[in-house]
């Protein structure tokens, strides 16, 4: 009782008393605030905006064009080139190709060269129709375009000619050249990602034109960069086999018929 009657000065209690009286005035504002926060920003407080480096606005009918232009191209060259032995071996060509002064490698060539061009003019009017009509970007070269457009087609043509010098029938045919299009259709990237696809699944699907040339059409129109060598050199690499593979059974098949 002595120290308190001593004691004649209570500013720095006072003062202290004010400052929490400030500091619970300050608390219940931000506990207002709080409540006022809307739920949604409590559960997700922070969200993420991607900018493309292009002008251009994306869409996924954008990035899906260019499988679907290669897909087009190959399931074409593929049911064409798959239908012609088939029908001239039934039509009994065959016999007239042996007497005449013209070899299997001729004959492989020309074909090639006829359907290279229809290929060619199928490939120019989806691309004219995709660009001026859907208005679907080509941040690239016209001329990359054209040549994984032509390597595409020149790979399509060594499986379709393949198929058609081992089936027996049209319509053995027509059902090799739709496994050939499901096989792309899901092993391509086109759907699902190359990454997400087990081993064994990846060598079938680096078997298939159309893997490389949807990843190649992407770079080119997508991201107007320019072609991969190992990608262009591996869509050839099918190409040129596929064709010594259907020049030896067009040969075998002549001696043979």
């Amino acid at each position: 009782n002595n120290e308190v009657s001593e004691k004649q000065n209570y500013d720095p209690e006072i003062a202290e008393l004010d400052q929490q009286e400030k500091d619970l005035a300050e608390l219940e504002t931000q506990l207002a605030e709080f409540q006022s926060i809307s739920p949604n920003v409590l559960t997700q407080p922070f969200t993420s905006k991607t900018y493309g480096i292009s002008e251009f606005q994306f869409t996924p009918m954008s990035f899906f064009t260019p499988g679907v232009i290669v897909l087009l191209l190959q399931h074409i060259t593929i049911t064409v080139a798959a239908l012609s032995i088939v029908r001239e071996r039934r039509a009994g060509m065959m016999e007239l190709f042996r007497v005449s002064p013209v070899a299997s490698g001729q004959i492989m060539i020309g074909k090639y060269l006829s359907y290279l061009i229809f290929g060619a003019f199928t490939a120019a009017v989806l691309a004219l129709l995709l660009y001026y009509g859907l208005n679907v970007p080509m941040l690239g070269s016209w001329w990359n375009f054209a040549l994984v457009a032509f390597l595409v087609l020149f790979a399509s043509l060594g499986i379709g000619f393949f198929i058609s010098l081992v089936a027996g029938t049209e319509s053995q045919a027509v059902q090799f050249a739709m496994i050939a299009l499901l096989l792309s259709v899901f092993f391509s990237g086109f759907i699902l990602d190359l990454r997400y696809l087990a081993g064994p699944v990846k060598v079938v699907s680096w078997l298939l034109p159309a893997t490389y040339g949807t990843i190649l059409l992407q770079d080119i129109m997508l991201r107007g960069i320019g072609v991969k060598l190992i990608l262009i050199g591996g869509l050839a690499a099918i190409g040129v086999v596929m064709f010594f593979i259907s020049w030896l059974l067009m040969r075998r098949k002549m001696a043979n018929d």
